[in-house]
């Protein structure tokens, strides 16, 4: 799949910007570009059940910087004392703020067209 510009989305170094699925943005001020290619694992408890384990959202944003190769990172919004949720590239960190929605109950699974990812790119 090619990725979509999303041309409302025009984020700036540690601005959060929200991408859909198949959807890229260009940082304004910086020479990086995510796109958001899609979610490996949901494993996150829904809101109207109890679990014993809180579960996370794992995706694989496609990152480039410049003239560079583009490389797949891995995040995650795992609790863990590892921070899964951010990566290095080059000179910048691009970090995963959240996915949305949040599942309300297992047997109304999320369609992949309505996973929204939160991201901030920012300087270590």
């Amino acid at each position: 799949m090619t990725a979509t510009p999303d041309a409302s989305t025009v984020p700036r170094l540690g601005q959060p910007f929200v991408l859909a699925i198949g959807h890229r943005a260009a940082l304004s001020d910086a020479p990086v570009k995510i796109t958001f290619d899609g979610v490996s694992e949901d494993s996150r408890c829904p809101e109207r059940v109890a679990c014993v384990w809180m579960g996370g959202v794992a995706l694989g944003p496609t990152a480039q910087v410049g003239e560079g190769a583009p490389m797949t990172l891995t995040l995650a919004t795992l609790h863990s004392s590892e921070q899964t949720n951010r990566a290095a590239l080059d000179a910048y960190e691009i970090v995963l703020q959240g996915v949305q929605p949040y599942p309300e109950t297992p047997d109304n699974p999320i369609r992949r067209e309505d996973y929204r990812a939160e991201f901030v790119v920012q300087r270590p």
